[in-house]
């Protein structure tokens, strides 16, 4: 069932690298997001694995957290 669902959530990211692996980091992420609070959440590929962690910022700012992404690749290359 679950991997239903996460196949749904991949192909719905509208991203050509975005995978299971990058979701599961952002549920991981998201998990620890959801349990912390005055934490920094640092994804190293956001080009790749940054898609829905995002939808968190809000409960993340009332944590008084952040969630950084670092980008590898030029702005054009994130558009596609």
């Amino acid at each position: 069932m679950f991997s239903k669902v996460w196949d749904r959530l991949v192909d719905r990211s509208g991203m050509d690298w975005y995978n299971k692996r990058a979701l599961g980091t952002e549920i991981a992420m998201g998990r620890k997001l959801l349990r912390g609070s005055n934490e920094i959440y640092h994804n190293l590929y956001g080009e790749d694995n940054y898609r829905y962690l995002g939808l968190l910022g809000k409960i993340a700012r009332s944590k008084s957290s952040k969630i950084i992404c670092s980008y590898h690749q030029p702005p054009r290359s994130s558009k596609r």
